[in-house]
Protein backbone atom coordinates (compact mmCIF):
# COMPACT_ATOMS: atom_id res chain seq x y z
CA UNK A 1 0.00 0.00 0.00
CA UNK A 2 0.90 3.71 -0.79
CA UNK A 3 1.12 6.30 2.29
CA UNK A 4 -2.47 7.77 2.48
CA UNK A 5 -0.84 11.00 1.98
CA UNK A 6 1.70 10.47 -0.92
CA UNK A 7 0.30 11.97 -4.11
CA UNK A 8 2.13 11.66 -7.58
CA UNK A 9 3.48 15.56 -8.45
CA UNK A 10 2.20 17.14 -11.24
CA UNK A 11 4.35 17.28 -14.40
CA UNK A 12 4.23 21.37 -13.35
CA UNK A 13 4.74 21.43 -9.76
CA UNK A 14 8.64 21.10 -9.83
CA UNK A 15 11.85 20.73 -12.03
CA UNK A 16 13.14 17.86 -12.60
CA UNK A 17 15.79 18.67 -10.10
CA UNK A 18 13.48 19.51 -7.12
CA UNK A 19 11.53 15.41 -7.44
CA UNK A 20 13.31 12.30 -7.54
CA UNK A 21 12.67 11.05 -11.57
CA UNK A 22 11.44 7.71 -10.13
CA UNK A 23 8.57 9.75 -8.77
CA UNK A 24 8.72 12.41 -11.43
CA UNK A 25 8.50 10.18 -14.23
CA UNK A 26 4.98 8.57 -13.22
CA UNK A 27 2.94 11.57 -14.42
CA UNK A 28 4.76 10.91 -18.05
CA UNK A 29 4.18 7.11 -18.00
CA UNK A 30 0.40 7.72 -16.64
CA UNK A 31 -0.31 9.96 -19.11
CA UNK A 32 1.59 7.88 -22.06
CA UNK A 33 -0.92 4.86 -20.60
CA UNK A 34 -3.73 6.56 -20.32
CA UNK A 35 -3.19 8.55 -24.15
CA UNK A 36 -2.27 5.07 -26.08
CA UNK A 37 -4.76 6.55 -28.41
CA UNK A 38 -5.57 2.51 -29.62
CA UNK A 39 -7.56 2.90 -32.71
CA UNK A 40 -10.40 1.11 -34.40
CA UNK A 41 -10.30 1.12 -38.11
CA UNK A 42 -11.96 -2.26 -39.08
CA UNK A 43 -16.09 -1.13 -39.62
CA UNK A 44 -16.40 -3.98 -41.90
CA UNK A 45 -19.91 -5.07 -39.77
CA UNK A 46 -20.99 -3.66 -36.76
CA UNK A 47 -19.97 -7.09 -35.09
CA UNK A 48 -16.42 -6.68 -35.87
CA UNK A 49 -16.51 -2.88 -34.38
CA UNK A 50 -18.16 -4.12 -31.25
CA UNK A 51 -15.53 -6.95 -31.31
CA UNK A 52 -12.50 -4.76 -31.63
CA UNK A 53 -14.01 -2.54 -29.16
CA UNK A 54 -14.18 -4.91 -26.20
CA UNK A 55 -10.69 -6.00 -27.38
CA UNK A 56 -9.40 -2.53 -27.40
CA UNK A 57 -10.67 -1.55 -24.05
CA UNK A 58 -9.22 -4.80 -22.78
CA UNK A 59 -6.20 -4.07 -23.60
CA UNK A 60 -6.20 -0.62 -22.88
CA UNK A 61 -6.99 -1.50 -18.87
CA UNK A 62 -4.14 -3.64 -18.96
CA UNK A 63 -1.87 -1.10 -20.21
CA UNK A 64 -2.84 0.88 -17.18
CA UNK A 65 -2.25 -1.41 -14.77
CA UNK A 66 0.97 -2.76 -15.79
CA UNK A 67 1.71 1.40 -15.50
CA UNK A 68 0.71 1.55 -12.10
CA UNK A 69 1.80 -1.55 -10.74
CA UNK A 70 4.87 -1.25 -12.52
CA UNK A 71 5.77 2.23 -10.28
CA UNK A 72 4.24 1.15 -7.34
CA UNK A 73 6.89 -1.73 -7.02
CA UNK A 74 9.59 0.42 -7.98
CA UNK A 75 8.82 2.83 -5.27
CA UNK A 76 9.17 0.18 -2.72
CA UNK A 77 12.93 1.08 -2.42
CA UNK A 78 11.50 5.06 -2.39
CA UNK A 79 12.16 6.08 1.46
CA UNK A 80 9.10 8.34 1.24
CA UNK A 81 6.77 5.66 -0.09
CA UNK A 82 8.41 1.63 0.38
CA UNK A 83 5.43 0.33 -1.28
CA UNK A 84 4.76 -2.96 0.46
CA UNK A 85 2.31 -4.77 -1.19
CA UNK A 86 -0.76 -3.45 -4.02
CA UNK A 87 -4.14 -4.34 -4.28
CA UNK A 88 -6.82 -3.83 -7.43
CA UNK A 89 -10.28 -3.73 -8.01
CA UNK A 90 -11.33 -6.23 -9.17
CA UNK A 91 -11.17 -9.56 -9.97
CA UNK A 92 -14.00 -10.92 -10.74
CA UNK A 93 -17.69 -10.55 -11.83
CA UNK A 94 -20.77 -12.72 -10.80
CA UNK A 95 -22.67 -12.22 -13.85
CA UNK A 96 -21.58 -10.92 -17.40
CA UNK A 97 -21.26 -7.29 -18.17
CA UNK A 98 -18.86 -4.87 -18.72
CA UNK A 99 -16.90 -4.01 -15.43
CA UNK A 100 -12.95 -3.33 -13.86
CA UNK A 101 -12.61 -7.33 -13.28
CA UNK A 102 -10.02 -8.67 -14.80
CA UNK A 103 -11.58 -12.30 -14.78
CA UNK A 104 -14.76 -13.47 -16.10
CA UNK A 105 -17.70 -14.44 -14.94
CA UNK A 106 -17.17 -18.02 -15.88
CA UNK A 107 -13.42 -17.96 -15.09
CA UNK A 108 -12.13 -16.48 -18.41
CA UNK A 109 -9.23 -14.68 -17.96
CA UNK A 110 -9.45 -11.03 -19.43
CA UNK A 111 -6.01 -9.41 -21.04
CA UNK A 112 -5.39 -7.11 -17.68
CA UNK A 113 -5.56 -10.62 -15.76
CA UNK A 114 -2.82 -11.58 -17.94
CA UNK A 115 -0.64 -8.52 -17.70
CA UNK A 116 -1.17 -8.14 -13.84
CA UNK A 117 0.25 -12.46 -13.58
CA UNK A 118 3.17 -10.77 -14.98
CA UNK A 119 3.49 -7.76 -13.03
CA UNK A 120 3.55 -9.93 -9.95
CA UNK A 121 6.21 -11.70 -10.65
CA UNK A 122 8.46 -12.39 -8.10
CA UNK A 123 11.50 -10.43 -10.39
CA UNK A 124 10.11 -7.86 -12.15
CA UNK A 125 11.59 -5.82 -15.31
CA UNK A 126 9.77 -2.31 -15.47
CA UNK A 127 10.82 0.65 -17.11
CA UNK A 128 9.17 4.82 -17.39
CA UNK A 129 10.33 7.71 -19.66
CA UNK A 130 11.04 10.98 -17.58
CA UNK A 131 10.71 14.18 -18.30
CA UNK A 132 14.49 14.68 -19.61
CA UNK A 133 13.48 11.89 -21.87
CA UNK A 134 15.41 9.67 -19.76
CA UNK A 135 14.30 6.28 -20.62
CA UNK A 136 14.84 4.38 -16.82
CA UNK A 137 14.89 1.19 -16.50
CA UNK A 138 14.26 -0.88 -13.32
CA UNK A 139 14.96 -4.16 -11.85
CA UNK A 140 12.33 -5.48 -8.83
CA UNK A 141 12.67 -8.58 -6.50
CA UNK A 142 10.19 -10.16 -4.10
CA UNK A 143 12.49 -12.86 -3.50
CA UNK A 144 13.93 -13.09 -0.24
CA UNK A 145 17.80 -13.63 -1.29
CA UNK A 146 20.17 -11.58 -3.69
CA UNK A 147 19.90 -11.38 -7.65
CA UNK A 148 23.04 -11.91 -9.74
CA UNK A 149 23.80 -11.87 -13.23
CA UNK A 150 22.71 -9.01 -16.27
CA UNK A 151 20.05 -7.10 -18.59
CA UNK A 152 20.11 -7.04 -21.78
CA UNK A 153 18.24 -4.30 -23.40
CA UNK A 154 17.85 -4.47 -27.47
CA UNK A 155 16.52 -2.16 -29.58
CA UNK A 156 14.34 -3.67 -32.45
CA UNK A 157 12.46 -2.74 -35.45
CA UNK A 158 8.82 -2.62 -35.68
CA UNK A 159 9.01 -3.67 -40.02
CA UNK A 160 12.04 -6.56 -38.64
CA UNK A 161 11.29 -9.80 -39.96
CA UNK A 162 14.37 -11.28 -38.02
CA UNK A 163 14.09 -11.28 -33.89
CA UNK A 164 18.35 -10.29 -33.81
CA UNK A 165 18.59 -6.87 -32.36
CA UNK A 166 19.64 -3.77 -34.12
CA UNK A 167 22.08 -3.25 -31.16
CA UNK A 168 22.17 -4.58 -27.44
CA UNK A 169 23.60 -3.16 -24.27
CA UNK A 170 24.73 -5.34 -21.32
CA UNK A 171 24.44 -3.96 -17.76
CA UNK A 172 25.98 -6.04 -14.68
CA UNK A 173 23.53 -6.56 -11.88
CA UNK A 174 23.51 -7.48 -8.09
CA UNK A 175 20.06 -6.87 -6.86
CA UNK A 176 19.23 -7.89 -2.71
CA UNK A 177 16.79 -9.79 -1.54
CA UNK A 178 13.53 -7.77 -1.88
CA UNK A 179 15.27 -5.17 -3.58
CA UNK A 180 14.25 -2.61 -6.43
CA UNK A 181 17.24 -0.90 -8.13
CA UNK A 182 17.55 1.63 -11.36
CA UNK A 183 19.88 -0.60 -13.37
CA UNK A 184 19.61 1.20 -16.88
CA UNK A 185 19.48 5.08 -17.77
CA UNK A 186 19.84 5.90 -21.56
CA UNK A 187 18.34 8.67 -23.60
CA UNK A 188 16.04 7.84 -26.08
CA UNK A 189 17.48 9.46 -28.59
CA UNK A 190 20.82 7.52 -27.62
CA UNK A 191 19.36 4.45 -28.34
CA UNK A 192 17.19 5.56 -31.70
CA UNK A 193 21.02 6.27 -32.81
CA UNK A 194 22.99 3.36 -31.89
CA UNK A 195 22.19 0.89 -34.45
CA UNK A 196 24.79 -1.72 -35.34
CA UNK A 197 26.00 -1.50 -31.66
CA UNK A 198 26.79 -4.05 -28.61
CA UNK A 199 27.68 -2.00 -25.60
CA UNK A 200 28.27 -3.13 -22.22
CA UNK A 201 27.29 -0.52 -18.97
CA UNK A 202 27.35 -1.05 -15.42
CA UNK A 203 28.52 1.85 -14.85
CA UNK A 204 29.06 6.04 -15.94
CA UNK A 205 29.10 6.42 -19.72
CA UNK A 206 32.95 6.85 -19.11
CA UNK A 207 33.46 3.19 -18.45
CA UNK A 208 31.14 1.53 -21.08
CA UNK A 209 33.06 0.12 -23.61
CA UNK A 210 31.91 -1.22 -27.12
CA UNK A 211 31.97 -4.99 -27.69
CA UNK A 212 31.03 -5.96 -30.74
CA UNK A 213 30.50 -3.71 -34.09
CA UNK A 214 27.37 -5.24 -35.79
CA UNK A 215 26.32 -5.15 -39.12
CA UNK A 216 22.42 -5.02 -39.37
CA UNK A 217 20.86 -8.38 -40.19
CA UNK A 218 17.63 -7.72 -41.73
CA UNK A 219 17.56 -4.60 -42.37
CA UNK A 220 19.37 -2.44 -45.05
CA UNK A 221 21.16 0.53 -43.59
CA UNK A 222 18.82 3.18 -45.77
CA UNK A 223 15.48 1.46 -44.82
CA UNK A 224 15.81 1.70 -41.14
CA UNK A 225 13.36 4.77 -40.11
CA UNK A 226 14.73 5.18 -36.62
CA UNK A 227 12.39 7.51 -35.47
CA UNK A 228 10.48 6.36 -32.01
CA UNK A 229 7.52 4.79 -34.18
CA UNK A 230 9.40 2.64 -35.33
CA UNK A 231 11.59 0.88 -32.84
CA UNK A 232 10.97 -0.55 -29.41
CA UNK A 233 13.29 -1.73 -26.75
CA UNK A 234 13.36 -5.40 -24.98
CA UNK A 235 14.37 -6.12 -22.13
CA UNK A 236 16.14 -9.50 -20.91
CA UNK A 237 17.46 -10.07 -17.30
CA UNK A 238 19.78 -13.20 -17.51
CA UNK A 239 20.21 -14.82 -13.70
CA UNK A 240 23.28 -17.00 -12.92
CA UNK A 241 22.43 -20.57 -13.12
CA UNK A 242 18.98 -20.17 -13.94
CA UNK A 243 17.63 -21.21 -17.19
CA UNK A 244 14.88 -19.19 -18.11
CA UNK A 245 15.17 -15.16 -18.50
CA UNK A 246 12.71 -12.57 -17.52
CA UNK A 247 11.31 -10.45 -20.33
CA UNK A 248 9.64 -6.91 -20.74
CA UNK A 249 9.03 -4.35 -23.37
CA UNK A 250 9.59 -0.66 -23.64
CA UNK A 251 7.41 1.33 -26.54
CA UNK A 252 9.12 4.72 -27.66
CA UNK A 253 5.99 5.82 -28.13
CA UNK A 254 1.91 5.24 -27.27
CA UNK A 255 1.03 1.82 -29.14
CA UNK A 256 -1.34 4.11 -31.21
CA UNK A 257 0.94 6.08 -32.88
CA UNK A 258 3.68 2.99 -33.30
CA UNK A 259 4.19 1.88 -36.94
CA UNK A 260 2.87 -1.78 -35.94
CA UNK A 261 3.63 -4.30 -38.97
CA UNK A 262 0.48 -5.46 -40.57
CA UNK A 263 1.28 -9.59 -40.12
CA UNK A 264 -0.08 -12.35 -39.51
CA UNK A 265 -0.43 -14.70 -36.18
CA UNK A 266 -0.91 -18.70 -37.22
CA UNK A 267 -1.45 -21.43 -34.91
CA UNK A 268 0.81 -23.86 -35.76
CA UNK A 269 -0.06 -26.54 -33.44
CA UNK A 270 -2.13 -28.16 -31.21
CA UNK A 271 -1.23 -31.29 -29.03
CA UNK A 272 -2.32 -32.78 -25.93
CA UNK A 273 -0.20 -32.44 -22.80
CA UNK A 274 1.03 -35.93 -21.36
CA UNK A 275 -1.02 -36.51 -18.14
CA UNK A 276 -3.93 -34.78 -18.91
CA UNK A 277 -7.36 -34.75 -20.73
CA UNK A 278 -8.03 -31.22 -19.68
CA UNK A 279 -5.09 -28.92 -21.07
CA UNK A 280 -3.14 -28.87 -24.40
CA UNK A 281 -0.06 -27.05 -25.61
CA UNK A 282 -0.76 -24.49 -28.48
CA UNK A 283 2.06 -23.19 -30.47
CA UNK A 284 1.76 -19.66 -32.45
CA UNK A 285 4.21 -17.86 -34.81
CA UNK A 286 4.03 -14.53 -36.90
CA UNK A 287 6.52 -13.15 -39.76
CA UNK A 288 7.04 -10.34 -38.05
CA UNK A 289 6.53 -8.55 -34.01
CA UNK A 290 2.63 -8.73 -33.18
CA UNK A 291 1.85 -6.80 -29.94
CA UNK A 292 -0.59 -7.87 -27.36
CA UNK A 293 -1.53 -11.38 -29.05
CA UNK A 294 -4.38 -12.81 -27.49
CA UNK A 295 -5.36 -16.50 -27.67
CA UNK A 296 -9.60 -17.33 -26.66
CA UNK A 297 -11.97 -19.85 -27.05
CA UNK A 298 -15.02 -19.07 -28.73
CA UNK A 299 -18.58 -19.30 -27.32
CA UNK A 300 -19.60 -21.60 -29.87
CA UNK A 301 -16.59 -24.60 -28.21
CA UNK A 302 -17.68 -24.75 -25.25
CA UNK A 303 -14.47 -24.61 -23.50
CA UNK A 304 -13.46 -22.50 -21.13
CA UNK A 305 -10.61 -21.85 -19.10
CA UNK A 306 -7.24 -20.29 -19.22
CA UNK A 307 -3.67 -20.22 -20.78
CA UNK A 308 -0.77 -20.40 -19.09
CA UNK A 309 0.47 -17.17 -20.95
CA UNK A 310 -1.27 -15.06 -22.96
CA UNK A 311 -1.61 -10.85 -24.13
CA UNK A 312 2.23 -11.31 -25.20
CA UNK A 313 4.26 -9.97 -27.82
CA UNK A 314 5.67 -12.53 -29.88
CA UNK A 315 8.77 -11.57 -32.48
CA UNK A 316 9.40 -12.45 -35.53
CA UNK A 317 10.23 -16.28 -36.29
CA UNK A 318 10.17 -17.20 -32.58
CA UNK A 319 7.31 -19.33 -31.86
CA UNK A 320 5.84 -19.84 -28.44
CA UNK A 321 4.39 -22.20 -26.83
CA UNK A 322 1.78 -21.92 -24.07
CA UNK A 323 -0.93 -24.27 -22.19
CA UNK A 324 -4.44 -23.87 -22.54
CA UNK A 325 -5.75 -25.56 -19.29
CA UNK A 326 -10.06 -25.98 -19.41
CA UNK A 327 -12.27 -26.91 -16.84
CA UNK A 328 -13.72 -29.96 -18.24
CA UNK A 329 -11.59 -32.37 -20.63
CA UNK A 330 -11.46 -31.45 -23.76
CA UNK A 331 -13.14 -33.73 -26.24
CA UNK A 332 -10.61 -33.59 -29.18
CA UNK A 333 -8.28 -31.53 -30.31
CA UNK A 334 -10.28 -30.94 -33.36
CA UNK A 335 -12.30 -29.54 -31.45
CA UNK A 336 -10.33 -27.21 -29.51
CA UNK A 337 -8.37 -26.07 -32.24
CA UNK A 338 -11.98 -25.28 -34.43
CA UNK A 339 -12.59 -23.58 -31.07
CA UNK A 340 -9.55 -21.14 -30.58
CA UNK A 341 -8.76 -17.62 -32.25
CA UNK A 342 -5.89 -15.11 -32.47
CA UNK A 343 -5.73 -11.80 -32.86
CA UNK A 344 -3.32 -9.48 -32.43
CA UNK A 345 -3.41 -5.01 -31.41
CA UNK A 346 -2.94 -4.39 -35.84
CA UNK A 347 -5.57 -6.75 -36.62
CA UNK A 348 -8.51 -4.45 -35.10
CA UNK A 349 -6.52 -1.86 -37.77
CA UNK A 350 -7.95 -3.91 -40.79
Amino acid sequence: MMLRHYRIPQANASSARDVDPLIMGAGTQRRSAEGDKLRVTDRSTQQALFDAYLYLSQVQQARCYETSIGLWRRLKSEESVQTMGILYWQLNDIWPGPSWSTMEYDGRWRVAHYSVQRMYAPLLISSFTDPEDVIRTHLTSDRPRPTLGHLEVHLHAWAATDPRPLATWRHALELPALGSVEVAARSASEYLNSRGAHKEGGGSAARRRLLVGAADHHLSANKIDNSPKSMFLRMVLKEEGVPEDVESFHFFTPLGSATLPDTTVRIEVVERVPGSDASAAVTVRAPMTAVYVLLETTAASGLVGKFSENAFVLMPGHPKRVVFTARRPIPSLEALRRGLQVRSLRDTYA
